[in-house]
């Protein structure tokens, strides 16, 4: 009698190894996403950033001479470091304006107050700030050695008186300026700018007077 014996033939294979594929090739995937999407959210943070600086600069800026507008003068002035002991406060009014728009038209308007701004800004800028205050007028803060910022205002005033450009348009400027520690409020610095700009304006132009208590 015959026996036969059952055999069976049992392949196994380690997947171990496909396993670990697998694994890799997941926690790759994962890594790669979220390196894109890092990446997405750092560029969009820095755009809408650069976005945010851009509108926050334009709301400081007067549109057509480029200078800071009233607001950006009174950031300005609020963000002084508490160590600055003095500042110069100056305001400007320009001289027979109204006569330049009535002969030239508001386009040479214009054209004035950017000159101007880009003239007075040349000396104003190396010790401070300047702004449109509005219309005609221009402010600026100054910090410095009294003499220094003193011998500005007078070049600010005769690069005005020379220039042949402004000559032309007989046009000059008025300037008050008072001195202040800022223990008082800005409105209340400029009350005294204001008041010596007054008294300058009576010189009938190309003039700057210092604030004292006797102006009134």
């Amino acid at each position: 009698m015959k026996s036969r014996l059952d055999w069976y033939l049992v392949i196994t294979k380690d997947t171990n190894i496909l396993a670990h594929f697998f694994l890799d090739y997941l926690y790759f995937t994962i890594i790669m996403v979220i390196a894109v999407v890092s990446t997405v959210a750092y560029i969009t943070h820095l755009t809408i950033k650069k976005y945010q600086n851009k509108i926050y600069s334009l709301a400081k800026t007067d549109y057509l001479t480029l200078l800071l507008n009233r607001r950006g003068f009174t950031q300005e002035v609020e963000e002084f470091d508490s160590n600055i002991k003095e500042a110069l406060i100056f305001i400007i009014d320009i001289d027979n304006f109204k006569l330049v728009n009535d002969k030239y038209g508001h386009s040479e308007g214009d054209f004035v107050l950017q000159h101007l701004a880009k003239l007075i800004n040349k000396e104003a800028s190396k010790y401070g700030k300047l702004s449109r205050w509005g219309g005609d007028e221009f402010t600026g803060f100054m910090i410095g050695q009294k003499s220094v910022l003193e011998s500005v205002i007078e070049n600010i005033l005769s690069n005005v008186k020379d220039d042949s450009y402004l000559q032309e348009k007989r046009v000059t400027i008025s300037l008050g300026y008072t001195y202040t520690d800022f223990s008082n409020t800005l409105d209340e610095i400029l009350v005294e700018s204001d008041k010596s700009l007054y008294e300058a304006k009576k010189q009938e132009g190309n003039s700057a007077i210092k604030y004292n208590k006797d102006n009134k």
